[in-house]
């Protein structure tokens, strides 16, 4: 096994004790913000083309409705485990449904203005691009969302995704509270940029929650695991996590940022 695939195993029990950490609530007290999520397949040494692709002809958009706070934030990844999945992803998150119509429009209305030449240049660009039906959006409501306020730019981005056992969603919410204190303490700690919970808002069949964190380097996943170390015992047992959730569907994913909203870079392009 990988020093890789070692790290991200024992993320597993990291972002579960996330994913427990919060209080009990009703699925209507879920009114966060609204992530839309893209998820693809690129074709081999297609990467480059697919960034430039979008950060050129959305980008500009996107930076623009972020700076007037229609958006919250945009932002682009490459997949750093090769795992089988998708191998690329992109989000916007939006303070609520109204927003997201606004930026639907905006965008709808901007292709409809382009030209016949770079309607089909873009087309053609995703085309040639990505792997047919090896394509997925997602759409998620945010119940944790917590960002460092003077933190450097996140390179990485650890997800998890979590699937509940039916009837399961109030006692995942509800077990292991004291998770919560750990990642606001690596946060202020600087060894996390960000961490948060997503909960489906519209179910697609996919996974039920998805947990995520980022860092500015790989070093956080040692301080991660160190905090984690220290509450030793405390960790749920294995009949605890089957009784929640479907094991042999659960997936970490570990993604290098390569744009994010506002012209950062991240990991590079």
């Amino acid at each position: 096994m990988s020093m890789l695939r070692v790290s991200i195993v024992r993320c597993s029990v990291l972002f579960l004790l996330l994913l427990l950490a919060l209080p009990a609530l009703p699925a209507a007290a879920a009114d966060g913000p609204i992530a839309w999520v893209i998820l693809d397949t690129l074709k081999p040494g297609k990467g480059g083309d697919y960034i430039r692709l979008i950060t050129e002809n959305y980008g500009p958009t996107l930076d623009a409705m972020q700076a007037e706070g229609k958006i919250l934030g945009w932002g682009l990844a490459e997949k750093a485990n090769a795992d089988g999945g998708y191998t690329h992803s992109g989000w916007v998150v939006y303070p609520d449904w109204a927003a997201y119509q606004a930026v639907e429009d905006a965008f709808g209305a901007a292709f409809a203005d382009a030209t016949a030449e770079d309607q089909a240049r873009i087309t053609a660009g995703f085309v040639d691009a990505t792997e047919p039906h090896a394509h997925q959006i997602r759409l998620l409501r945010s119940v944790v969302l917590e960002l460092a306020a003077d933190a450097p730019p996140a390179r990485y981005l650890m997800t998890g995704d979590w699937y509940a056992q039916p009837g399961k969603e109030a006692e995942v919410r509800a077990f292991f509270q004291h998770a919560r204190p750990i990642f606001d303490r690596l946060l202020a700690d600087g060894a996390i940029t960000g961490f948060g919970l997503y909960e489906l808002e519209l179910h697609d069949g996919g996974s039920s929650h998805v947990t995520w964190f980022t860092c500015a380097d790989l070093g956080a996943m040692d301080k991660v695991n160190a905090a984690f170390a220290a509450a030793e015992g405390e960790e749920p047992s294995a009949e605890q996590i089957g009784a929640l959730f479907d094991m042999s569907a659960h997936r970490d994913s570990l993604w290098q940022i390569r744009h994010t909203g506002g012209g950062g870079g991240g990991g590079g392009e």
